[in-house]
C-alpha cells in the first residue's frame, strides 16, 4: 500500500499564497465600494473629545490628557474652557455639546436638563471640592476684624464692602448669595439689609474671573471679593498679587462640586468611549489625585485642605447645596434688583396722624419707613414726594414737597436729591393738619406719574393713608374709579400702591383703587408695622415675586 506524504514546506507556501489572495481581495473589494472608506475605525475622523470645563479646573483635566499621549492613539482631547453656566446653556439648547462636561456645580446640570434640545446627561462621580471664601485685600484686613468666621449680618454690615459677580455666571457669587439669603431672611432687619446689599452688588458686579484680580490690586477702593479657596491658593502659590486674607460665613457656603458628566453622541463609536473612559481614569487615579491636591482642590469629601495661610484648618464652613428652585430665585432676585424705579411717595398729613401707636405717632413710623426705603433705592432711581390733607396752602388736597427726581442728581446747595427728600420726609411731622382728601390726591399723582412716564424704569404712586376720604365737595369713589379708567394706557401703566394704617380705613375702597390701576393694597392694622410695610411697598420692585 502507497502512502501519500504531505511536506511542510508545501503547507507554509499554500497559506503564504492564500494570505496575499485575501489581502487582494479586500483591496478589491475597497476600490468597488468607496462608501466603505469613509466609515471611521476610530477617532481619526473627528476634530477629537472635546471636553468643557472651567478654567480653574482645565489645568487638571490637561494633566490628565497628557499622561494619555501615545497611549489613546486614535483619539485627540480637546480641553475648553467655559464658565459652568455658559456651558450648561449650550448644552441646553444643543448648540455645543461636548464628550465630557466638568461642571463645578450640580445647579447648572440640572439647568442643562431643562433645555428641549438639549442632550441626555449620564452624571458619574463627583473629581473634586473646593470651598466658597470672601477673599480680603490686605490693605482692608486690619478692619476686617481677627475673626476667619462671621456671620452675615457682620459681613453685609461692615467695612468688607463686599464684591460679587453675576450669579448667572460666577457659581461662587450664587453659592454665597444663597447662603447669606438664607441666613438673613424672615426679620424686617435682615430683609432690608439683604436687599440693601444685593441692590448694591448688583451695580458693582463684574465677571467672576475678575473678581479676585481686583481684591489683588489692594487699592484703597479694593473690597472683599467672593471667591474660593483654590482660587486664593493658586493666587498664594502663584505669587500674582499682595497676599489676601479670608473670611468664611458662619453660617455655612456649600462647595463648588466638580462632577464628571458623560455627554454619548448618537454616532458615537468604540474608540472615542474608549478614550472618554481612558480620560476618567486618568482623572480618577492616583496621579489624578496629586494634580488636584496640587491645584488647590479638595477631595470629593472635602478632605485634603490644601496649605492657606489665610485658611486656618477647620474654619471653612460648608452647607447643603441649594437646590436649582433656591438657585431660580436668588437669580430671580438679581434681576429684579438691577432695575430701577420711579415712585412718587404720598404720605397722609392728616390730624390723626397725630394718634399713638405705642410710644410713636403714626406719622412718626411712617416717616422712618419712609426714609429707610429712600436709603435703599439705588442711586440711578427716581422718587419724589407729595403729602396730602385737606388744610394745604396751595388750596389743593396735596401738596409736592420734592418733584421726581434721580436720587444721586446734584443739588445748588452741593447736596444731591436723596438727601433733600429726607429732609423733606423729616420735616412731615411738624406738617400734620387737617382732614383726609383721599380721592383727589390719588387722581392727581397716578396723572403725575403718567405724564413724565419714563418707560426704562418701573413708575409708580406709594400712597400711605390712616382715614378714609371725609373731604366734602371732592372727588366720590365711583367718579374716581371712572377717571382712573379713562386715563389709564397699556403703554404707560402706573400701579398704585396703598398702605392702610390702623381700623378706620374702608378696605374695600383701597381694593378697588388698586386693582384698577394693576397695584396693591396693604392692611398696617397695628399701626407700629406702619414703617415695615412702607419699607416693603416701596423696594418691592427690586424683588422677583
Amino acid at each position: 500500500m502507497r502512502r501519500v506524504g504531505i511536506s511542510l514546506t508545501g503547507v507554509l507556501g499554500f497559506l503564504v499564497v492564500a494570505a496575499l489572495l485575501a489581502v487582494v481581495a479586500v483591496a478589491v473589494l475597497r476600490e468597488s465600494r468607496p462608501e466603505a472608506a469613509a466609515v471611521s475605525t476610530g477617532c481619526e475622523s473627528r476634530a477629537g473629545v472635546q471636553v468643557t470645563t472651567t478654567t480653574d479646573f482645565a489645568p487638571v483635566v490637561r494633566a490628565a490628557v497628557d499622561r494619555l499621549a501615545g497611549d489613546v492613539e486614535q483619539c485627540s482631547f480637546d480641553v475648553i474652557t467655559a464658565s459652568s453656566a455658559d456651558a450648561a446653556e449650550r448644552i441646553a439648547s444643543g448648540t455645543q455639546v461636548p464628550q465630557v462636561w466638568i461642571p463645578d456645580s450640580g445647579i447648572w446640570v440640572e439647568r442643562a436638563r431643562l433645555g428641549d434640545a438639549g442632550p441626555a446627561l449620564t452624571v458619574g462621580p463627583t473629581l473634586a471640592t473646593t470651598p466658597v471664601v470672601l477673599a480680603v485685600p490686605g490693605s482692608l484686613a486690619p478692619r476686617a476684624g481677627s475673626l476667619a468666621v462671621q456671620p452675615w449680618q457682620d459681613i453685609l454690615r461692615g467695612p468688607l464692602a463686599l464684591r460679587v459677580g453675576d450669579p448667572a455666571d460666577s457659581t461662587a457669587s450664587l453659592l454665597a448669595l444663597t447662603s447669606a439669603t438664607e441666613a438673613l431672611t424672615g426679620t424686617p432687619q435682615g430683609d432690608q439689609l439683604l436687599l440693601t446689599s444685593i441692590i448694591r452688588m448688583s451695580r458693582q458686579a463684574v465677571a467672576g474671573e475678575e473678581l479676585l484680580a481686583e481684591a489683588s490690586t489692594d487699592t484703597t477702593e479694593a473690597t472683599a471679593v467672593a471667591a474660593t479657596e483654590q482660587q486664593v491658593f493658586r493666587q498664594l502659590t502663584d505669587a500674582t498679587g499682595p497676599p489676601l486674607g479670608v473670611v468664611v460665613p458662619a453660617e455655612g457656603v456649600a462647595p463648588l462640586t466638580y462632577s464628571w458628566v458623560v455627554i454619548p453622541g448618537e454616532d458615537e463609536d468604540d474608540a472615542t468611549r474608549d478614550a472618554v473612559a481612558r480620560l476618567e481614569q486618568s482623572l480618577l487615579g492616583v496621579a489624578g489625585v496629586v494634580d488636584r491636591r496640587e491645584a488647590g482642590f479638595r477631595t470629593a469629601d472635602g478632605d485634603g485642605a490644601p496649605d492657606v495661610p489665610a485658611v486656618p484648618a477647620g474654619t471653612a464652613v460648608v452647607s447643603p447645596a441649594p437646590s436649582l428652585g433656591e438657585a431660580e430665585a436668588i437669580l430671580a432676585d438679581w434681576d429684579a434688583a438691577g432695575g430701577d424705579v420711579r415712585v412718587l411717595a404720598v404720605v397722609d398729613t392728616s390730624t390723626s396722624m397725630l394718634s399713638s401707636a405705642g410710644d410713636r405717632t403714626r406719622i412718626e413710623l411712617a416717616t422712618d419707613g419712609l426714609g429707610s426705603a429712600l436709603e435703599i433705592l439705588p442711586p440711578t432711581s427716581q422718587a419724589g414726594l407729595w403729602m396730602f390733607s385737606s388744610n394745604q396752602a396751595s388750596g389743593a388736597e396735596w401738596t409736592e414737597l420734592a418733584p421726581i427726581d434721580t436720587l444721586d442728581a446734584g443739588r445748588d446747595d452741593g447736596g444731591t436729591h436723596r438727601e433733600a427728600l429726607l429732609a423733606e420726609v423729616a420735616s412731615l411731622t411738624d406738617r400734620t393738619e387737617g382732614g383726609t382728601g383721599l380721592y383727589d390726591t390719588v387722581l392727581a399723582a397716578y396723572r403725575a406719574v403718567q405724564e413724565d412716564y419714563d418707560p426704562d424704569a418701573v413708575n409708580t404712586v406709594v400712597l400711605l393713608t390712616d382715614g378714609r376720604e371725609d373731604e366734602p365737595g371732592g372727588l366720590t369713589l365711583y367718579r374716581l374709579l371712572v377717571e382712573l379708567q379713562a386715563s389709564a394706557d397699556p403703554e404707560r401703566p402706573v400701579p398704585v400702591h396703598i398702605i392702610g394704617v390702623g381700623t378706620d380705613v374702608y378696605e374695600h375702597e383701597l381694593r378697588l383703587i388698586t386693582e384698577l390701576t394693576g397695584g396693591r393694597h396693604h392692611l398696617a392694622s397695628d399701626p407700629a408695622e406702619a414703617g415695615t410695610v412702607f419699607i416693603d411697598v416701596l423696594t418691592r420692585p427690586f424683588r422677583a415675586e
